[in-house]
């Protein structure tokens, strides 16, 4: 880990995106031996993920009628510019929350 991981995890914990979307993000881009560890540490997360990877358009059974919109300016605005556009928030500089 490194200062750019912790300021970038500052960036995209700002943007309140959903746990279990963090976590299967992390699940994406892992190698091998941190994959592992997720997959120890979220097993039905993992068992998920891969479940909707196969089934077309990620859609499940048990999903029925549900329909998931995503704004295009999620896309758009993305980490790369993440750094420029950090809010502040109390506990941001510690641990302690």
């Amino acid at each position: 880990m490194s200062l750019y991981d912790y300021e970038m995890s500052k960036v995209i914990g700002a943007k309140d995106y959903p746990l279990y979307a963090l976590i299967m993000a992390a699940m994406r881009q892992a190698d091998i031996e941190n994959l592992g560890r997720l997959r120890a540490a979220f097993p039905n997360t993992y068992g998920e993920m891969r479940a909707r990877y196969g089934a077309p358009a990620g859609r499940l059974l048990t999903d029925g009628n549900e329909v998931v919109v995503i704004q295009q300016d999620d896309y758009e605005r993305g980490v790369e510019h993440g750094l420029s556009r950090a809010r502040s928030r109390p506990g941001d500089g510690d641990m302690g929350g």
